[in-house]
């Protein structure tokens, strides 16, 4: 969801599916684990797509290496319903035991919330008559996004 005043991105929820990881001899262990890895992985690359901005001086130095410069996820940011699901039957005979990645799979995925982004930027647009294209890249910050929307601060009036 993204809400037309406050350019607040809300992903309420995340339906991942994935190859299982390995053959494994615990299954229950396995997918508890596995799945909290690949719920990292998607929140990781949530992060890189939405608040992770590297700001940097005239000097070049890192201009945001600080907590109130950096803004990973936070638990207000992340889907309150998050289901991890695993194929069946899907074997990797060239695997060391089988074994096939699940995190940048995941982290990959997270590339669809700004494809959403863009979309619902584009909805936006479309209904305050604003014409041509738009540029809307990560990091997809709430200001960001309002540049891309063609959101005039002027325009909102206040009640009291």
């Amino acid at each position: 969801s993204l809400f037309r005043l406050s350019k607040h991105v809300c992903l309420p929820k995340a339906f991942i599916q994935l190859a299982p990881a390995s053959k494994v001899q615990l299954p229950s262990l396995h997918i508890g684990r596995t799945s909290l890895q690949v719920q990292g992985a998607f929140t990781m690359g949530l992060g890189y797509v939405l608040t992770e901005e590297f700001l940097f001086s005239e000097k070049g130095a890192n201009a945001s290496n600080g907590t109130w410069e950096y803004k990973p996820p936070s638990s207000q940011d992340i889907p309150v319903v998050f289901n991890i699901s695993f194929l069946k039957d899907v074997p990797n005979a060239a695997g060391i035991y089988s074994s096939k990645a699940v995190g940048e799979p995941a982290m990959l995925a997270s590339a669809s919330i700004l494809a959403a982004l863009r979309h619902a930027v584009g909805a936006l647009r479309k209904d305050g008559n604003v014409q041509g294209a738009f540029d809307l890249s990560v990091p997809a910050t709430p200001e960001a996004i309002c540049v891309a929307a063609a959101v005039n601060p002027a325009t909102f009036s206040f009640a009291e």
